[in-house]
């Protein structure tokens, strides 16, 4: 009975297995997840968009993620 989800993890993050393993766990539930892992990032990459194109562009792609969801209950866009 969850409502879909979006779990972001980081390469180089100390939580990145846990955050993997939530992610793979609301899916066995039959929750709908959207889990981006982000290559070469690190725990605190949502702080760096103004020294990081990379990192800004993500915390970008995520907001529009969290707004879909928001707006339409969905992760797929439609």
């Amino acid at each position: 009975g969850l409502p879909p989800a979006l779990v972001v993890t980081a390469e180089f993050d100390p939580l990145h297995d846990e955050g993997v393993a939530y992610a793979d766990a609301l899916r066995a539930a039959g929750v709908p997840v959207e889990h981006l892992d982000v290559d070469g990032m690190v725990h605190i990459f949502f702080q760096l968009g103004p020294v990081s194109a990379r990192a800004a562009a993500t915390v970008s792609q995520i907001a529009a993620t969290g707004r879909r969801l928001l707006t339409t209950g969905r992760l797929d866009g439609s």
